[in-house]
């Protein structure tokens, strides 16, 4: 590679997958569905368990496929099972994670995960990058109370978030 000033374009074309801008016509019930697939990234939290609990679930779902859609509001309620797998298959038919979904005309922080009201304490906890500037980033924008708990094997920092609120 040449020396120089690096563009949005050069940027463009380190990234090896091909995305094409397109418009989706949906239904209420469609855009639903949607968002209970992606709602499959997080693994079902047990609300009367003390013990740390995996908020994503690395082992079944490819996280580049966890899906946001702006436009609407929704709550993802992890305490209830997935309705369908990592590959959108349908595995508990009654299962339902998306609450109080609206479609209010907002964009950016349109979703929350569900509160969790629980008489045990939860210890929740994902992974994310170690750096200071992901741990400023969580301290200006956290929508949840969270602290770094640990820091795993492979060196990402463990949060523990808090969602009884």
């Amino acid at each position: 590679m040449e020396k120089g000033q690096l563009t949005f374009r050069n940027a463009a074309d380190l990234y090896l997958y091909p995305n094409t801008l397109i418009v989706v016509k949906a239904s209420g019930k469609e855009v639903k569905e949607w968002l209970e697939c992606s709602a499959g990234q997080f693994n079902q939290i047990d609300p009367t368990s003390s013990k740390p609990q995996s908020l994503i679930n690395w082992d079944d779902f490819r996280t580049y496929n966890f899906d946001v859609i702006d436009g609407v509001n929704y709550q993802i309620d992890v305490t209830q099972p997935a309705r369908y797998d990592g590959e959108c298959q349908t595995i508990n038919a009654n299962a339902e994670r998306i609450k109080n979904l609206t479609f209010p005309p907002a964009a950016d922080n349109n979703w929350r995960l569900a509160p969790i009201h629980s008489s045990t304490p939860l210890d929740i906890r994902f992974e994310t990058s170690p750096s200071e500037k992901a741990a400023a980033f969580i301290k200006a924008n956290a929508q949840y109370p969270m602290k770094q708990v640990a820091t795993d094997e492979i060196g990402f920092a463990v949060y523990q978030l808090d969602l009884s609120k």
